[in-house]
């Protein structure tokens, strides 16, 4: 009993069991149809390449599909993932939109001046 609690400790220590979150672009995004995404590629902002596979979403708002993924490909708008480790697999448990500093989001439409 006593060997199981030190190694509950451990666990969690080493954060083994536990989300965690990572910011950055969607770079690439595996898929088997246009609809069934099961895996996709993340660059940090600090200059990382990360594998995810897709697990069991969370797509509660403001969370979202993951075929959803492949129009921040596109648009270059950066995601939140919340993810959990199995073993050497980042497996993406929950996908929302990155919230953007002002000063660097930039309009997509032009304002009009009279």
């Amino acid at each position: 009993m006593a060997l199981a609690a030190v190694a509950l400790l451990a666990a969690q220590e080493l954060g083994i069991g536990q989300p965690r979150t990572e910011t950055g672009l969607v770079i690439d995004v595996q898929s088997t149809s246009a609809v069934d995404i099961t895996g996709f590629t993340l660059r940090t902002p600090d200059g990382q390449i990360q594998q995810y596979v897709v697990g069991r979403l969370d797509i509660a708002s403001p969370g979202f599909p993951a075929v959803h993924l492949r129009s921040h490909l596109i648009s270059l708008i950066p995601v939140v993932v919340t993810y959990e480790m199995d073993g050497d697999q980042r497996v993406a448990v929950r996908i929302v939109d990155a919230v953007l500093p002002p000063s660097t989001a930039t309009p997509l439409v032009g304002s009009a001046t009279p």
